[in-house]
């Protein structure tokens, strides 16, 4: 029987620097007092103030200054295109017990606001933002202290099943000039065909591409459930839904 041990390789190297910060400590400590005895056996001046020197000379470890924790933003992930209604914002702040305000804005620069406020949690429902729009969030302590920690996510108008993953394909509700797409990304160029289904099980879009990009207008459409099928080459078959609202 094997059993394999797990080290903290940084807590290691801390205890490390520790330990030679004390050395240090002690042999300044050791050369002061040295220099006191040499200097009462030469008769220095008496205003010298051996403390002052002391102080001066020691060093203390960096363990024990206190460094700023960094927030770490869960969901949604940057730059995800996420439906406009019910956005689940989440976030890990190791300062637990600091007051936080949660800032949605339209710029990077937070000079247009459109949320502003005090939240207990680290986690918040946004019931409804405007589709096809780029928003910056961020959480800052309850005082306005900045934080350089901004990230940001996309609305649209289409809400996609994403828990059926498809081999190699992904398909992904995104627009262009206000105008509704799904985007299909291909990237190791895998013969597919993909066809669209409406609420009549009508196919209105039928189409056999191995592009690596490839987008599919949705603007026109009724608001309503469709479903999409792709076949891979291999023959294998996806299914997934998606809503226009």
């Amino acid at each position: 029987m094997s059993y394999h041990y797990l080290y903290d390789y940084n807590e290691i190297s801390k205890s490390i620097s520790l330990l030679m910060s004390v050395k240090n400590n002690l042999l300044n400590i050791l050369i002061i007092f040295i220099s006191l005895y040499n200097s009462e056996l030469n008769g220095q001046d008496q205003n010298y103030d051996p403390t002052e020197s002391l102080i001066n000379t020691l060093t203390f470890p960096t363990q024990f200054s206190k460094e700023p924790v960094k927030l770490h933003y869960i969901l949604p992930p940057e730059n995800k295109v996420v439906f406009y209604k019910e956005i689940f914002l989440s976030w890990e702040n190791p300062n637990r017990n600091e007051d936080q305000r949660l800032q949605i804005a339209t710029d990077r620069l937070f000079s247009e606001k459109i949320l502003d406020t005090l939240v207990k949690t680290q986690a918040l429902i946004v019931p409804s933002l405007q589709k096809h729009k780029t928003y910056y969030w961020r959480v800052i302590s309850n005082n306005y202290e900045v934080n350089d920690e901004v990230t940001f996510f996309k609305t649209t108008s289409i809400m996609i099943d994403e828990s059926m993953n498809m081999e190699s394909i992904e398909i992904i509700p995104t627009w262009m000039d206000d105008m509704a797409l799904l985007y299909v990304d291909n990237p190791n160029f895998i013969d597919y065909n993909i066809k669209i289904y409406n609420q009549q099980n009508e196919v209105i879009t039928n189409k056999s591409s191995r592009l690596e990009k490839f987008a599919i207008e949705t603007e026109s459409w009724l608001k309503g459930d469709y479903n999409i099928k792709v076949t891979l080459n291999n023959l294998k078959e996806y299914s997934k839904t998606f809503t226009i609202r």
